[in-house]
């Protein structure tokens, strides 16, 4: 090969070269994180009010604006702190969740300094049966940040889902909030704080929660042996009150 043809190859080597780094910059430039960035620009704000493609269900029957109907000609939509659990009716299960940051003794006998639900960590594990009314008041005892219940997984009203600076406001030192839904699930899932959760979570603000199936009022269940005997047996749904 002639010097020229060597200066040809050894160029197109170097051009090749600078074209992979330029490639591989660029997409290291463009996939950094930002230094800062809003939640309120991810995606678009939906504040209820239906758009074109919901005038056609305009709220009556099956359509993309079956359920927005009632904020028609409205600029705001509903604010998410009017959608609550029922608030009239009686509760089937109530529960009172104290939470504390203190010192406390785990079970397997370590000692540690966190979060605790009614003297414990994780906290009392609440039971319910799907559509019974779920009455659940936290109390924050000490937690100087604040706190909130967030039911990890139910489909729950928004203004009951436990988001501070979303749903609700943080729950302060002295201060409670209360919580009703009615589980649509039969699920186990778990309940935790989503306040300073990093920190919170971490540190013990958790527990269980199990949704069973709903039993009818005055259901009889019966069972038949081989022998011919047979024991029956009505079970009521259970109302509790802890």
């Amino acid at each position: 090969m002639t010097s020229r043809g060597h200066r040809v190859s050894r160029w197109g080597s170097v051009l090749a070269a600078l074209l992979i780094l330029a490639v591989v910059g660029l997409t290291v430039w463009f996939d950094r994180m930002p230094s800062t960035y809003s939640a309120m620009h991810m995606g678009y704000a939906d504040y209820g009010t239906p758009g074109p493609s919901a005038a056609a269900g305009a709220g009556h029957g099956p359509g993309p604006g079956a359920n927005q109907g009632h904020t028609a000609g409205s600029a705001h939509g509903i604010p998410v702190t009017e959608l609550l659990g029922d608030r009239s009716a009686r509760p089937d299960v109530s529960y009172t969740l104290v939470v504390r940051r203190e010192h406390t003794t785990l079970a397997d006998g370590r000692t540690f300094d966190g979060y605790t639900v009614n003297g414990s960590t994780p906290g009392p594990t609440l039971e319910a049966r799907r559509g019974q009314l779920v009455e659940v008041v936290l109390r924050n005892d000490n937690v100087a940040k604040g706190t909130t219940l967030h039911w990890h997984g139910l489909d729950v009203p928004s203004g009951e889902d436990g988001v501070a600076g979303v749903t609700q406001n943080a729950v302060g030192p002295g201060q409670q909030h209360v919580y009703r839904f009615r589980p649509k699930q039969e699920v186990t899932f778990w309940y935790h704080s989503h306040q300073v959760s990093h920190a919170q979570v971490v540190g013990g603000l958790l527990g269980g929660i199990v949704i069973h199936p709903w039993i009818a009022p005055g259901r009889v269940e019966g069972l038949i042996s081989p022998g011919g005997w047979s024991h029956a047996c009505t079970e009521e749904v259970p109302r509790r009150v802890a």
